[in-house]
This record gives C-alpha cells, structure tokens and sequence, in this order.
C-alpha cells in the first residue's frame, strides 16, 4: 500500500492524500452550515461541519459560540472514546448554547453530564471541562485565543499543568484550535509505525519521527501546521479502515 522504505513520511502523506483528498479537519459544531460556495471542501460527517479553514474559524465566533473552544472541548471529549459518540455530545452542548469557555465555567455539573453523556467516562470529562473552562475564564477573560498566541512551548506547558490535559489533548488544542505546528501523536499514529516496524516508548519519540525526519514539512516551514493538521487526519482515516 505505502512506499516500501520504513517511514518516509513524505511518501506516505502523498499516497494517503491520493486515498482520501483533503480532510478539512478539525470539524465545527455549526448550527447554521455554511455553503458550499465559500467553502469547497465543505462537508458534513456525524453532524458536525468538516472543510472550515482555521483562517476562517473567527468568523463563526458569537457571543454564544465559539469555534476554537469547540475544537478544544472536542480534543478533551475524544479521549477514549469514538469521535461519533463526541460529535453527538458536541451538539448536545452547541443546542444548548455551551461551546464557550464562559457557558461551561458557569454551567451546572450535571447539567454539563447530561449533555456529554454520549462521550462516556461523562463525569470525568465534565470536571476536565469544567476545570479548563474555569481556567480560560479566569486568566483571559474566556477567551482562548488569548492563551493559544502564545509561544507554542510556553502554552503547551501551560495547558499541560491543568488536570486532565495529556499531551495527545494539548497538542490537538494546540494544531487544530491555535495553528501551532506540531503533530498529534494517538493510538493511530502508533498503529501506523507498527505498520512498518517502528516502535517507540514515548509519546515525544513518537512526535519526533514526524517533526524532524519529515521532509516535507521542513521544505514547507510557512505551511508546516496545515501540513501536521492533514497528515494527522489522514492517520486517522488510515487507521479506520487498515488498523482494525
């Protein structure tokens, strides 16, 4: 299926594009879709909007919903479960106007558990929720934009302090909410060395292979988090169908 030489990762990315083109990830949970005339690669998978260019994601942004705090309670709802049980929780909570770090700070827990239900482990991830929306709440006055213009070290560090936030969850809120360049590395990824023999202890050796023996993403510095932000997805689709 892929290149015969033990990840090389440009050969890979190119012949996972060719199998499923761009991916537009990471989806929105939009109430009003947008058309297709302003957004190409628009599409709908699970109820929620792929295909919205992060460049584009302030124009989403209302007093009641905002699309990079979507994105973040999105990367804390993944874990341990399938991203189509979060995307139904994530509806839940963008019907009940709750996808802004000020709705989720003043919330009531089970109000949040409710909602979050369909995302399994509910009240574990409520306190996640709860605590990083508190969190964005009280130090940038709700506004994780704020937080995500920071140095990408500095903010991932900082993210990493609060309860709850792993690495895989920090660097998703990092790449796909504030355009950082750097690569989510999940159980996919993993599955996808394993595929050619490559094995690695921890999550930052994993990462590395990615980052620093990518040719394309050093040819492409200007372009390297939208290249880390599809080669991620394509990961994701590889696995769904060759990794069962």
């Amino acid at each position: 299926m892929f290149a015969a030489d033990p990840m090389n990762s440009p050969a890979i990315f190119n012949e996972l594009h060719t199998l499923y083109g761009s991916q537009g990830w990471w989806p929105l949970t939009l109430i009003k879709t947008p058309t297709k005339a302003h957004f190409s690669a628009l599409h709908i998978e699970n109820g929620v909007t792929y295909g919205i260019p992060w460049n584009k994601l302030s124009t989403f942004k209302t007093r009641t919903y905002d699309p990079y705090f979507d994105i973040a309670t999105g990367a804390i709802l993944t874990q341990n479960t399938a991203w189509k049980n979060v995307a139904q929780a994530l509806l839940n909570l963008a019907h009940h106007r709750l996808l802004t770090a000020s709705a989720i700070a003043h919330a009531r827990p089970r109000t949040i558990e409710k909602y979050i239900r369909p995302s399994g482990y509910f009240k574990q991830k409520t306190r996640k929720l709860k605590l990083f929306a508190e969190y964005i709440q009280k130090k940038y006055d709700g506004d994780i934009r704020r937080l995500l213009k920071k140095d990408m070290l500095v903010a991932r560090d900082e993210l990493l302090q609060l309860w709850g936030i792993g690495k895989e969850t920090a660097d998703s809120i990092l790449l796909y909410a504030g355009n950082q360049p750097i690569f989510v590395v999940d159980a996919y990824t993993k599955r996808l060395c394993a595929h050619y023999g490559v094995a690695r202890k921890e999550y930052d050796d994993y990462q590395k292979l990615f980052m620093t023996a990518s040719h394309i993403a050093t040819r492409c510095v200007r372009n390297r988090a939208t290249y880390y932000q599809e080669f991620h997805a394509f990961i994701v689709q590889w696995g769904k169908h060759y990794a069962a």
